[in-house]
Order: C-alpha cells, then structure tokens, then sequence
C-alpha cells in the first residue's frame, strides 16, 4: 500500500468518526481493517499527526472528538505517544489567528495528559536521556509560546503550565541530567533562564537554583504554637557546672555547638541559652557547696567556652556576645533574682571577667556594668539589703590563684617548708584549699595539683633512717596531709581515674605503680570487709504496712541531735547516770568544735554567737571537769574486761588483734619510724577485728580515738567499712568515728585543722551511712502523692530507685530544664550500671506524652541528660528506641503517632551524638599515639547493627509498621540539619536498603530524600537518575497494582452480599417479586464473569426488608440495615411509583451507608426484568457496580462518598422542582447570588472567576460537581446549597470557556446543566465564545 495512501485512509476514517458516520464501538476495527497489521513508518505517523492538528484549528467544532480518537490511535498502538509530541512542537503557530487561542487550552491539558504517561521503557542511561530530551524539547515549546503571543491571559496560562512541568522533580532530575551531559542542553536552559529573568523572575530562578544546580527542598516544617523553648544547651551547663566533669573548655565548646546543630540553634540562641543555663543554676541554687561550684564555673571555666566557640570552632564573634549581653541586662528580673541568691553583685563579676579574657572590649563592659547600676539606683531600697556580701563564696578567686601558684614551686627536698606550705592549705578546715580545688578543676590543671600531692605523700610514706627526729615528725604530719588531699579530691571528681591521680601512664610498670601508696590503698589493699551479718535482720519478712519509727526523714547536718537519738535507743535505764555524765563532760567540747566546723557549712557565721559559747561559768566548767575524772576511772575499769577470749589461729591473727587491743588502751600501731607501705595493709583486718568486737557488745570509744595523731588513717577506716554489709557492727564503729569529730579534745592547733579537714570530707557521709542501716519505705510517685514538692536529695553511696528516676523525668518535662537535683539523681543511677533502667523509665514517662511539642522538647531533654555519660547515654538511648520498634510485644507503643515522627527524629539526633562521641575519641586516641587499626568502637558497631536490621526489615516485601517508622526515620535523617556527623550517618545507609523502601513505598521515598542521602551521581549504575526512573516506574503502577490487588481480592473473597428493599406490593405478588429479582441478580453474575467484570453475588439475599412507611423514603431501612447486616454491599430497591424525588433521597442514603443501589418499579420487577435491549441493560449495570466498586478502593483513605446536608430554603425547592425552565433557573439562581452574600466573603480574583452550577442529582458532593469541570484548572467547589455549588477557577477567562463548554451537557439524570457566572462580564463572554468541549 502507498505511503500517502494509508495515511489519507486513516485520516478519512477519523474524520468521518469525528462527524458521528462511524461508531466508537466500531472505530478499532476498521483501523485494524485498514492498516492490516501494518507498522507505521515515523513519516507516516508525523503525517497523520499533522493533519488531525491542522483540521483541530480549522474545524473548531469536532475538537474535542479529535484528540479523542487521537488518544484512540496511540492505545491502539498505531502511532507512538512521542511522535504526537513531536508534531505538536514541530507546529507553526505564529501565524494562527486569535480566535483559535482557545483550542490551546485543550491542546495542552492533551500534551499534560500524554507527558503523564511517559515513563522510560528501563532505567538505563539511554533510555533516561531519550525521555529527558523530550522534556527539553516540551520545556522549550512552552518557552516560545510565552513569548510568541501577546494576549496577558493566554501567557499566564501558559506560564502555569511551564511552571508545573518544572515543578515536577523527576522532570528536573532529567532536565539537571542532560544539561550535564550536553553543553548545548546547558547552554540552552541557561539562555531560556536568561529570556525569562525580566517578566518571570520565579521561574528564571527555579530553573538556576533547581535545574541547573540540583537542589533539595527537603525542609524542616517548624512547629508553631511552642509553650516552651528548648533548654538542652542550658542544661547541658547544669551538667558541667555541676556533675563534676573532667572535660576540657574546648571538648564541652564542641559538644555544645555539635547540639545546637542538631537542634537547629541560630548561634545567638546557643549563646543566649548557655548564659540563661548559668542564671537558672544560681536561681535553683539550695546549698553553699553548690553555689562554690556555680560561681567557680561561671567565673573559670564559662569564659573559656566562649573564647573557645570563638577563636576555636569559629561560629561566634564579639558581636554576638555584646548582643547577647545586652538582651539579657535588659531582661533584669533573672539577674535580680540571682543577685539577691548569692548575696553579691554577680553580674559585675562576670562582665570583669569576659573582659579579661578579651571577649568583650573596655567600651562594651563599662555600658553593660552601667546598665545595671542604672538598675541598682532606681531599686535602693530592694538592693540595699540583699547585696551586703563582697563577691566571694566561702574563698576568694584571687587568693585560690595565689595558693596553688605558691604550691607548685614548693620544694621538694625540704620537707619543712613543703609541711609549712600545706598547713596553710588546710588551715581553718581548708577554706583557701576549697579555692584552689575549683579554680584548679575549672582551669583544667586538676592532674597536676593530684600528682603533685602524690609526689610528696610517695616521697614521706616510707622510712628514712637519715632523717632527725624533727624530719620524722614532719614526715609522719606531711604523709597525713597529703594523703588527706588526695582523699578530698578522689571524694570529689569521681571521673578521675586512680592512675591520672599519681601520675602514672600505661607504659609504666606495675612494679612503678606499686611505689605509690595512694595507689596501693585504692586498688589493691581496699576490698570489701567480710563482716557477718546481723542474725535477727529478715529484711524478706519485713512488714511495709508498720514502718519503725526509727525512719529519720530529716535532711538536717545537725549530727549531735542524731548521735543523741541514736545512743537513746542502746542505752537501758542503768547507763542513766553515765549518759549524764558524758553529755556533762562533752558539752564544752562540741561547743567548742561547732564553733569553727559549721562555719564551713554556712555561708555566714555570726561572731556573736562565737563570743557567747567562749563565755562560760568557771564553776560548771570545773564540775565538768570532776565528772570527766569520775568517768575516767570507770572507762579503765571498763577497759581492763575488753580482752578477747576467741582464739587465733595464726600470727597474723595475734598481731591484729594485739594491735586492737592496744588501741583500746589508746596505743596507736604506727611512730615515726613506721613504712605506711606495710602499716595501711592492716586497716582493713583492723576495721573487721573491731567490727567483730562490736558486734560482741564490747564497745569502747578509745579504740577510735588512737587514730587522732594520723587522721588519714580514719579515712582509709570509713573506705574500708562503706564497702561492708550494712550491719549493727559496723554502724557502731561509725558512731565511734562521728564522735571522735564531735567530741574530739585537740589542744594541737595543726592537729585540729587536719581534723577539721577530714571532719568536711566525711562528715555528712559517715552521717548518711549511718542513717542507711534504716529500713526506708518504697518510694511514691511524688506528683501522684502530691505530699513533695522537690525532688529529694539523695544520701551517700545512695543508688535511686525506679520511682525515684520517674519523678526526676516528670519533674524535668514540667520545669523543662534539667535542674541539678535532676541531674544528681540521673548521674547516681547512670554510673552506678544502671544505664539500662534510666533509659527505659525515661522513656515510659516521655511515652504518655500526647502533643508533638511536648514530645520533641522532652526528647531534646533527654539527649542533654545523655552527657553524663555520652559513651554508654547515647548508646542506650539507639538500642532502647530500635529494640521498641522492632520487637513484637512493644512497637505498637512506638509507632503510633505523635510519638513515631519524635522517636525517628530522637533517633537520628542520637545517632549523630554516637558518631561525635566516637569521632571525638578516635581523635583523643590519635593524639595520644594510642590508636589501634583492630580495635572497633562501639557505638560504631551499634550503627552498623541497627541499619543492618532496619533492612532485613524491608525484605518483607510488604507495609508494616514498623516499615512506617523506618520511612519516618530515613524523612526525618533527610530534613535534619547537615552537620559533619550527618554526612557520617549517610555512608551507613545503602543503595539497596533505600530501594527496597522505595519499591514498598515509593510515595514516601522521593527523589529529594535520595539526593539528599547519596547527593547528585549519574556515573554508577545506583545513581540518582536511576533511582528516579524507578521510582517513577513504582509510582506509574501504582494505580495497575490497585486493579491487580482488588482484582485478586475479588477472586479469593466470598461472594457479595445484597439485600432486597421493597414498597407497595400486593401480598399474593410478594414471591414473585423475590424470585424475579433473584434471577435477575443471578443473570447479573453470569453476565458478569463473561465480562469479566467485578460482580459476583451471593445466590440468595441476605435479608428482605418490605417499607411500611408512608413517606416512601426508606431512611429508616437503610439504617436498620447498615446496623444489622453490615456485611451488605448491594442493595435491590422496588419501588411502586417511581419518583424521581424518592430515587435521589434513596441514592443519597445508599452513598451515606457505602451502598451500591439500583432501583427498579414493581412493574418492571413483577414482568421478570424484561428489558428492549438486555444485553445492553446488563452490561450498563454490571459496569455501574465495579465502578463504584473501584471508586470505593480508591477513596479508601478519604472514607466513603459521603453527602452534605442543608436546611432546605424556598429557592433550593423551586431549583429541584421539575416545572421551570432555563430562564427561571438562572433567575432563582441570581436570587440564590444575593442571598450568599459571595462579595463580602471572596477575593475579588475569586469573585470574577466563580461561577454556581446547578441540573446535577442533589446527592452529589463536591468531588463529583468537580468532575464536570474536570479539563479545567479548578481552584475550588463549594456546596453552597442542596443541588448548587460554587466553581471556581484560576482565571475568569476559564470560567467563560467552562461555562460555555458544559452549558449543553446533559447529566445523568437528563437534566440540563444551568451555570451562572458572578460577574457580567464572564456571562457575555461566555455567551460570544466558540463551544470548547469536555477534554475527557
């Protein structure tokens, strides 16, 4: 056949299908016909493309049944979809008239339509760039029609729709591709950007910022409507302010900045934050020795996190700062409210010292210091009593820099002037030594005044024969202090470990370290005491119902009252007397002592009340004294009856107990001649000895008293019994050592302030261990109670209990911020190897959150709380939130909303806080030349583990929640802010687990998350446009695998239910009429499977239902239906009259219960369904039910076509009446126009372009009134009355060509369609413009 042969032919039969003379049913054949099986050449398909255009333009008329039959020809495969597109771009339409403009419109909802099914035969790189040409060349045609026609309208329009291809992102990814493959692709987008800069600036932009540079517009939505900022920065001071931590300046600088990334800080907000976490800490603040710890860290260690932020990492400058101060001076109530807690001008003192360290200029601080001076005149009279105290809490800054610059040039080979140096140290209970232990740890030379104090105490602890005996002594005294120091600063840093404490490295020998005492005494000598325990202690049988009252609930440092009640309950009524006369013989002496030991408990001492105790009678200080003879005598004879009679077994056991013994006899076991080495090995098997001896009732002070001359030796004693059973035994000998700081007599000025001292070390501890050998109650939930409104302070060595860590957590959401009583109770428990259970209460009270605000500041929270300890914290917190997800009993819990989106986004701010951790020590390591190539972190290996898992999740190859919170994870590690641990997180994620997501979901999986994650790379075979083909394949069978799966659903499932509802028949035809319509739904299955149609019934009805109402509504019915039998589909409606009215109403209640409804009279039902054409008639309702029934699957996330109901005015009645015409129609329109009142509630933009619509079946909703309108660009349908709606469109200009598009369509119910414009003039355009018809 000819080449122009078969082209005219196909041309002829088209245009006679466009004139109505072939039938739609017909059309495939006779092309079939006609091509024969032929295969098109390219040149033929241009040609027949070309001539179905031009006829477009010339016969107006048959538009629309062009591109009809156009789309016909590419199903049928005759021509291909491309060759389409390329004759549509390869048109000239310059010359066309304007008259012809509105023919575009339908031209490009065709070319919308045709670009919506491109998709790449494969993924391969020609494949992609082929389509990815196309789209260039549509980008292109879109280009010259802007800027071809002259009419504003007709552009606009058109930049639309340049504007939504462009928006598409996988026509970006393709457009990105080719222009970096083709220069002249480059060179041409470029120049198209540079055409468009000057009238469409957006679009110019979008194609640099968008095209050319492919970029992400992944973002965070911002919450709004916060309660609460977000205070992790400033409990992040809270914990280094006060949990004792080693970490330098610049390590907490980073780990702040790296937060604030994390939680997306502006650095003003960071800094603002870190001032603000200083000022809450002095507000909170409840004791002096946590205010000695504040200041210190304000004034030390605060600047120099600054200055590290600033000249370190680089993020801040002198600016922020001076904004910043200049915020919070402004904001004076804060700094009130901390003035008047610390009794000084706080803020003078801070200012002072950024300047010093050069963080602020002269200029800046005197205005800062002037602002607030400002603010102190104009509240005198509030300020003049708060501020009396010179800045200083119980030391001074200045003198705690001069001590420890006077200690590190102590010599050393002169023991003398080292002893004289360190009393001054200790003088007064070692106010000075408080000093120089806060400045030292804050300026971070903490290691060297240890290995300082160990250096002298290794230097005295053993014999030297060449001494004098003035040199011996002061070896014993400088050996005693010494070792007190270093006990002090142990007690204090828990952090700092025992070998950083003498000084000593890895490479050094044990033999080394086996030199140093100190050293000894902590890991090799001090183990736990094998007391026995009490035999009358049944803690099991203990009845929680009837608590002793022995419980002592008062948090008071006044020891004398409970050493008094606690001697009370062991003394009977003989030892009366002698009780008497010890509180007689020792009431001079506490006196005495508390006058100089409380001083360093508070803050202010009166001197009044030290003039008052000195002011005693001298006759009752000599009646003391006679008692104190009288007492003597009975204490030696005491004495003489405490030998042992136990028998020993070896010479060990005689020594020790010879060395007990002799203390009693107030013999200490150690002179000046004494190798401590060997001396301090005795402790422990002296502390069990007395133990032992106690536990028999042989009780006697002195054997504690000994230890007076080498207080040292008290502390190794109290180191020794803490680690032992908590019994009666040993809590006697605690007693004993409480009384020896109590009631000691020291006459040695020296020997007291060492007392004093160790008194400030162990007193409140030895107090609290005391008060352990209390059975104390189970805790309560305080907030449940409501009986405490603090949290309480936890005793030493007391490890809290599970109640204990949830109020903690309730109290931190409700303040939001961490507080230090909150962080003392979360560090007890993390450090005491109970990091598992402090992460999995923390997260049952985070858990019963229900408001995504509350969930994402709580969790902020809690990773502030993971620096405690952010090794194991952060570790934890990864394990614990996949363990939930992942585990079959718990991750319903996690996967819920709102708490999915705030655990995937705590889970990845987690992961990033793990590789900083692992980063920072790695660096450490490299520093220290101590790095191993074998050795693998740990918190590395966690990460690798949990992605290992996600994606054996994913290999179900199915949607399932716990897929749902990997996809939420793999958005939310897409949105968060790029941070260098980010980018280290991206290299654990793999090409195939984001495949595998994308094929379960690929909606969820877009192209921006990949590019994100893996960034732009089209070289590999997995790069980013491969994965977009993919995607946009998975996206295109979407809708085919709907089919499929409702497809293979229907297959499996049982057959559908129907129901058979029934009026107004006569009783003797009530069988008949069933049996009819059970043969009629039966032929309609059979029809159906020839068909191969969805719609398979069920052989007999479910029920009958007959309506007795009058109304002849069937409301009632329906609902007892659904109610009843909810298993039905299908509902058989027969009604005796038939109205039009009560048919809509039943429609309206079959779409409101889900239904599909056909309805039928009593005649036709009663002749047997006796149709003129009942193939036709079968056909048309099999179609109806799987239609409806695919519109029910698709709008299975929306829910059910469901109907809006009206009160019914007078003009809604009169439209749905059957007697009027257009004219009247429009006219009650006009007056449905005025009731609305559209002027005063639309845009005037909207107004123009709106127009109501009415002629539609009354139960229709908005969806479906927008369906009449489906080729044109719809903003909005509102139903605004029963039967009418507001349409309206993106232009006015639209609205004509709609209105006079759809003003001769019929609807389904033969009505016709009556549209009424807003304005007038849409309604003479609409009337003057030429028939555009439906698109579809």
């Amino acid at each position: 056949m000819p080449e122009q042969d078969i082209v005219v032919k196909i041309f002829n039969i088209i245009k006679c299908a466009a004139l109505g003379k072939v039938k739609n049913s017909e059309f495939s054949s006779i092309i079939r016909n006609t091509i024969k099986n032929k295969i098109l050449t390219k040149k033929e398909m241009h040609q027949v493309c070309g001539l179905i255009i031009k006829s477009l333009f010339e016969e107006e008329k048959y538009s629309l049944k062009y591109f009809n039959l156009l789309e016909s020809l590419i199903n049928l495969c005759v021509i291909s979809g491309d060759i389409v597109i390329g004759a549509i771009l390869k048109t000239k339409f310059e010359k066309l008239e304007n008259k012809h403009i509105g023919n575009f419109f339908l031209l490009f909802r065709f070319v919308d339509f045709l670009v919506s099914k491109k998709k790449p035969v494969s993924s391969k790189g020609n494949d992609t760039m082929k389509l990815a040409e196309e789209i260039l060349s549509i980008f292109n045609w879109y280009v010259e029609l802007i800027t071809w026609n002259g009419s504003e309208n007709f552009t606009n329009y058109v930049v639309k729709r340049l504007f939504i291809l462009l928006k598409n992102r996988y026509n970006c990814v393709l457009l990105h591709a080719v222009s970096k493959k083709s220069s002249e692709c480059k060179k041409l987008l470029e120049s198209r950007a540079l055409v468009l800069e000057d009238k469409y600036p957006v679009i110019s932009t979008y194609i640099r910022e968008n095209v050319l540079i492919f970029k992400s517009i992944l973002e965070r939505p911002y919450l709004t409507g916060l309660k609460h900022d977000f205070e992790a920065v400033s409990s992040m001071i809270t914990i280094y302010a006060t949990t004792r931590r080693l970490e330098s300046a610049k390590d907490i600088a980073e780990a702040i900045y790296m937060i604030s990334k994390n939680l997306q800080f502006t650095k003003t907000k960071m800094l603002y934050d870190m001032f603000k976490g200083i000022l809450y800490n002095f507000v909170n603040n409840k004791t002096a020795h946590e205010g000695n710890l504040l200041f210190s860290f304000a004034i030390v260690k605060f600047p120099k996190i600054i200055k590290s932020l600033l000249y370190d990492l680089r993020v801040l400058d002198k600016m922020d700062i001076v904004t910043i101060l200049g915020k919070l001076v402004t904001e004076s109530k804060i700094i009130n409210i901390v003035e008047s807690q610390c009794k000084f001008c706080f803020w003078e003192i801070l200012i002072r010292e950024l300047r010093r360290h050069d963080l602020i200029n002269e200029s800046d601080m005197n205005d800062a210091i002037s602002i607030r001076s400002s603010e102190y005149n104009n509240k005198e009279d509030e300020f003049e009593e708060a501020l009396y105290l010179k800045p200083n809490l119980n030391f001074s800054l200045e003198e705690g820099l001069n001590a420890w610059e006077s200690l590190i040039k102590l010599p050393f080979d002169n023991l003398s002037t080292v002893f004289t140096g360190l009393k001054h140290v200790i003088k007064e209970g070692g106010d000075s030594f408080d000093g120089i232990l806060m400045t030292i740890w804050f300026k971070e030379e903490l290691g060297n005044l240890t290995r300082l104090f160990s250096k002298i105490n290794y230097l005295c602890q053993c014999k030297n024969d060449s001494l004098d005996e003035n040199s011996k002594a002061i070896r014993l005294e400088l050996f005693d202090i010494t070792l007190i120091l270093l006990f002090k600063l142990y007690y204090h840093f828990p952090d700092f470990s025992i070998e950083e404490f003498v000084g000593l490295t890895k490479e050094e020998d044990n033999d080394n370290e086996e030199n140093f005492l100190f050293y000894i005494w902590n890991v090799n000598i001090n183990k736990n005491v094998n007391i026995p325990k009490d035999c009358d202690e049944n803690v099991s049988e203990l009845d929680w119902n009837n608590i002793q009252v022995t419980v002592i609930n008062d948090l008071s440092d006044d020891i004398e009252t409970e050493l008094n009640q606690i001697f009370s309950e062991k003394e009977d009524d003989e030892n009366k007397y002698i009780r008497k006369s010890l509180e007689q013989e020792d009431k001079k002496i506490i006196q005495d002592n508390e006058e100089k030991m409380e001083c360093t408990e508070n803050e202010i001492e009166s001197e009044d009340f030290n003039k008052n105790i000195e002011e005693k009678n001298e006759e009752e200080i000599k009646k003391e004294n006679m008692d104190d003879e009288k007492m003597s005598k009975d204490n030696y004879i005491k004495t003489d009856n405490l030998k042992c009679i136990e028998k020993v077994e070896n010479e060990e056991d005689i020594k020790i107990r010879k060395i007990v013994n002799d203390l009693y006899e107030d013999k200490p076991f150690w002179n000046e001649e004494s190798d401590f080495t060997q001396i301090i090995k005795l402790i422990p098997k002296i502390a069990y000895t007395l133990c032992e001896d106690l536990r028999k009732k042989l009780y006697e002070k002195n054997a504690i008293w000994c230890f007076r001359s080498i207080p040292s030796f008290i502390i190794c004693l109290f180191q020794s019994l803490e680690t032992a059973c908590n019994t009666r035994a040993r809590n006697d000998v605690l007693d004993a050592i409480q009384l020896v700081f109590k009631k000691g007599n020291f006459e040695d000025k020296t020997l007291y302030d060492r007392w004093h001292f160790v008194f400030n070390i162990l007193g409140n501890k030895v107090n609290e261990l005391i008060r352990d050998k209390c059975y104390l109650p189970p805790g309560a939930h305080y907030l449940i109670t409501g009986c405490k409104r603090i949290l309480p302070v936890l005793g030493y060595k007391e490890i809290p209990n599970s109640n204990l860590i949830a109020d903690a957590m309730v109290y931190t959401i409700k303040q939001n911020f961490v507080f230090p009583e909150v962080i003392n109770i979360m560090d007890r428990k993390i450090n005491t190897k109970g990091v598992n259970l402090w992460c999995d209460l923390c997260f049952q009270e985070i858990l019963r959150l229900e408001t995504p605000d509350e969930l994402d500041l709580t969790t902020s929270l809690l990773l502030s709380m993971g620096f405690c300890k952010p090794d194991e914290c952060f570790n934890q917190i990864t394990k614990h939130i996949v363990d939930s997800i992942l585990n079959a009993d718990t991750w319903y819990i996690a996967t819920h909303q709102p708490g999915r989106s705030a655990l995937a986004r705590l889970l990845v701010r987690s992961m990033c806080c793990m590789i900083w951790v692992a980063e920072n020590k790695k660096h450490k390591k490299i520093f220290n030349n101590q790095i191993s190539n074998v050795e693998i972190d740990p918190n590395i290996n966690t990460l690798e583990i949990v992605f290992s898992r996600f994606y054996k999740e994913t290999l179900s190859g199915h949607l399932k929640p716990t897929v749902s919170f990997i996809l939420e994870f793999i958005y939310e590690m897409a949105i968060a802010p790029q941070t260098p641990e980010l980018s280290k997180l991206y290299s654990f994620v793999s090409r195939k687990f984001i495949f595998n997501l994308a094929r379960l979901d690929p909606f969820s999986v877009t192209i921006d998350i990949y590019y994100r994650i893996f960034n732009f790379d089209d070289n590999g075979d997995n790069g980013i446009l491969q994965f977009a083909t993919l995607n946009q394949i998975f996206l295109y069978n979407e809708f085919f695998e709907l089919y499929i799966y409702l497809l293979y659903v229907y297959n499996k499932m049982d057959l559908m239910n129907w129901a058979v509802i029934y009026s107004d028949v006569l009783e003797e035809s009530k069988e008949v009429l069933i049996e009819n319509v059970t043969d009629f739904v039966s032929i309609l299955s059979e029809e159906a499977d020839d068909l191969d149609l969805l719609c398979s019934m069920a052989s007999e009805p479910v029920v009958v239902y007959e309506n007795v109402e009058k109304d002849g509504t069937f409301e009632k019915l329906y609902e007892k239906l659904n109610k009843e039998h909810p298993e039905v589909m299908y509902v058989v409606q027969v009604m005796g009259n038939k109205a039009k009215q009560d048919e809509i109403f039943s429609r309206m209640m079959a779409s409101k219960y889900g239904l599909i409804l056909q309805v039928f009279s009593v005649d036709e039902a009663l002749n047997g369904f006796k149709f003129d054409n009942p193939e036709a008639a079968f056909e048309q309702f099999c179609s109806h039910i799987e239609n409806r029934l695919t519109k029910m699957v698709e709008e299975e996330n929306n829910g059910l076509d469901l109907t809006v109901y009206f009160d019914i005015d007078p003009i809604d009645r009169q439209l749905a009446s059957k007697s009027k015409n257009e004219e009247k129609t429009l006219k009650l329109l006009e007056y449905k126009l005025e009731k609305l009142g559209l002027k005063d509630i639309l845009t005037t933009e909207a107004y123009e372009s709106s127009l109501l619509v009415t002629g539609y079946p009354t139960e229709w909703n908005s969806y479906k009134v927008g369906g009449i309108f489906s080729d044109f660009p719809v903003e909005d349908v509102l139903i605004v009355g029963k039967g009418i709606s507001l349409v309206t469109f993106e232009t006015k200009f639209i609205a004509a060509q709609a209105a006079a598009n759809i003003i001769n369509l019929k609807s389904e119910d033969k009505n016709k369609y009556v549209l009424l414009p807003l304005i007038e003039d849409v309604r003479c355009a609409s009337k003057k413009l030429t028939l555009i018809p439906n698109v579809c």
